[in-house]
């Protein structure tokens, strides 16, 4: 139905997300039989590290625009860091649920499994949790999104993809299990939150290796 071969462009969107959705091998799969000289865009908020040989693989001495914002981050978002001084995280996030009465809280996880653990233990403690990770098919993410939607959810479990390229309305707090792998995607995940008139607060865990992060994001303006 589509004549690849033919083509001149290729537009690779949210391409670091390609990463977490395992698409990359897809669209080396379609690249491979496309022209040698095809023109390719990439946009992304991020490059991981993961994702530099493929850029590296079909990109010659690419053109790199870069987009820095004014603003880190929004001045309605208050940061909070809890030290978890070797202590269970899941103990840590039930404490902080107790003070919250949020909206909609998104509880971020690092990986898909610590999602689903997290996720699990919620429901056996009676929380109606929603998930948004990798592990969903196209039709179960669908079903969640439809229920997130229509405000079936208090608190969603998600890994990054829940940060960028899915619209969730109405965070009032996101708490951080852990900080994230790259430090852009703190500023993706606390961004979900406070956005408009409305205020949001952030919790994020961490220990004594995440001080250079830390440090880093102070350094940006958080």
């Amino acid at each position: 139905a589509l004549h690849i071969t033919t083509a001149d462009i290729i537009v690779v969107d949210e391409a670091d997300m390609t990463l977490e959705f395992g698409y990359l091998e897809d669209i080396d799969a379609l690249l491979a039989k496309m022209k040698e000289n095809i023109e390719m865009l990439v946009f992304s908020a991020t490059i991981p590290q993961k994702l530099r040989p493929f850029l590296r693989k079909y990109m010659k001495a690419p053109k790199i625009i870069e987009i820095n914002e004014k603003e880190v981050s929004s001045l309605n978002i208050s940061h909070y860091l809890v030290p978890t001084k070797h202590r269970d995280r899941y103990q840590i996030l039930r404490q902080i649920m107790h003070i919250i009465d949020p909206y909609l809280c998104i509880i971020f996880c690092n990986t898909r499994n610590d999602a689903i653990e997290v996720s699990t233990k919620l429901r056996e403690e009676g929380f109606k949790i929603g998930e948004i990770h990798g592990n969903l098919e196209p039709r179960e993410r669908k079903q969640m999104m439809r229920r997130i939607k229509n405000n079936n959810y208090q608190y969603i479990v998600a890994t990054d993809i829940a940060a960028r390229g899915i619209d969730i309305d109405g965070a009032s707090h996101i708490i951080n299990m852990g900080f994230p792998n790259e430090l852009d995607f703190y500023i993706h995940r606390s961004g979900r939150c406070g956005r408009g008139k409305y205020t949001g607060e952030c919790f994020s865990m961490y220990d004594t290796t995440d001080e250079n992060l830390v440090h880093l994001l102070e350094k940006r303006g958080v």
